[in-house]
């Protein structure tokens, strides 16, 4: 059986760095009018972030417990354990119920 191969990381990758220059021009543009603007993210758009911060994270934790010879479970408790950090982050940080997102 061939095994198929998931390839959406390279795919969306350069868009993330499109967004990501995009980010870093509008913060230099802001920065040399000497105004402090901030970006005004819709809750969706943080829903968005957070779901693109939270996979590519889980891809590099995935890679980095294999290499480490971690079992399924623990692999599966760690990624739990990250999540729950995150939830627990943004709920004191920025007072949003991460379950009520979606």
């Amino acid at each position: 059986m061939e095994k198929i191969k998931n390839t959406i990381g390279k795919k969306l990758s350069p868009v993330l760095v499109e967004i990501e220059t995009a980010l870093f021009e509008n913060q230099t543009y802001f920065e040399k009018l000497n105004i402090d603007a901030k970006p005004n993210f819709t809750l969706e758009g943080f829903r968005a972030g957070l779901k693109i911060f939270m996979d590519v994270c889980l891809d590099k934790m995935y890679e980095n417990d294999l290499k480490n010879n971690k079992s399924l479970n623990e692999m599966e408790q760690h990624a739990y354990d990250f999540g729950t950090a995150i939830k627990i982050l943004i709920s004191d940080y920025l007072n949003i119920d991460t379950t009520k997102l979606y």
